[in-house]
């Protein structure tokens, strides 16, 4: 009977119990111009407390850029969910939009398409994950030099719906940023999409349209109640019958 009891209890505390969090292949793309920062810094633990395997790349140039895209398209591809993170100069000329690495002296337009990476490259590798993912830009000057017709991005290019989103934070708002997704660290679900669209609401943040369905980074695991099946009763025994002595 105790024994029965202590499996009772034993199956009781396991489904309702807290279930652990279930993890989300998660890749990162940490790229910064300029070297690192506080901010990376944050970023970079952020992502890695999400589940992210964090390829990161510090004061990289544009062809340690483009290697860095190559690589990452590969992991992207085995993933559920791709995130970018670029600090640097987002420039826009003709409707195209670059990522510039810190310090670019541009003498003329045609320099965009060798020493810069199109914006359009961080999407496209970012939608070969599974389920899509993010573009995060801090677009600042890092003292690129500009010229006639190219113009420092201040907000998210508009993407094709279905692709991955961008979300860029100006210079001032990268802190905002980068604690959005901070905050997340222990959560047991964590929505990537819920996170974009409450920073977009922040000064200084803007969002693409983009995908706008879920895109889970952590969601709990569910709980399995394990069905018990009670044990057979055994069938009644019935003791023989007890002779009366006999009298000699």
């Amino acid at each position: 009977m105790f024994r029965r009891l202590l499996v009772v209890f034993m199956l009781f505390f396991v489904a309702t119990g807290v279930a652990s969090a279930q993890q989300v292949s998660v890749v990162a793309l940490v790229v910064n111009s300029n070297g690192a920062n506080a901010e990376t810094e944050t970023m970079v633990l952020a992502l890695e407390s999400l589940g992210a395997r964090v390829m990161r790349y510090d004061g990289a140039n544009a062809s340690e850029v483009r290697a860095a895209i190559k690589a990452y398209i590969e992991q992207a591809a085995e993933a559920d969910v791709a995130i970018s993170y670029l600090e640097g100069a987002i420039l826009q000329s003709d409707g195209r939009d670059f990522y510039a690495p810190a310090g670019l002296a541009l003498r003329r337009k045609s320099d965009l398409l060798t020493q810069t990476i199109p914006l359009s490259a961080f999407v496209r590798a970012t939608d070969l994950a599974a389920n899509g993912g993010a573009v995060l830009v801090h677009s600042s000057d890092q003292g690129v030099s500009l010229i006639d017709g190219v113009n420092l991005v201040q907000t998210a290019p508009e993407t094709r719906a279905g692709t991955s989103a961008i979300l860029l934070a100006e210079a001032g708002a990268n802190a905002v940023m980068v604690a959005g997704f901070a905050q997340q660290a222990g959560r047991p679900s964590v929505d990537l999409t819920r996170i974009l669209a409450d920073l977009a609401a922040r000064p200084g943040i803007s969002l693409s349209a983009g995908s706008s369905g879920p895109l889970v980074l952590r969601e709990p695991a569910p709980v399995v109640v394990p069905v018990v099946t009670p044990p057979a009763e055994l069938p009644a025994v019935t003791p023989p019958p007890v002779e009366p002595p006999v009298d000699t």
